[in-house]
């Protein structure tokens, strides 16, 4: 398992529905195959994403076993 720790300065923005369905496609396939629990998220108005401006590269950790 991996952890990203990123700092720096965020916001809250609109969710951009296009976006949103290319990530999650790439982990959770084709649209039609989503729980609902992620499928009702990208058509929800109130929807919103956390942009965060990175002051410096991000850091990975493995905490894997």
């Amino acid at each position: 398992m991996l952890s990203v720790t990123c700092r720096g300065t965020a916001e809250v923005v609109p969710l951009d529905r296009a976006r949103a369905v290319r990530k999650l496609t790439r982990y959770l396939g084709p649209e039609e195959g989503w729980p609902v629990r992620f499928s009702a998220s990208p058509a929800d108005p109130a929807a919103r994403l956390v942009r965060c401006v990175p002051e410096r590269p991000p850091v990975v950790r493995d905490l894997s076993w």
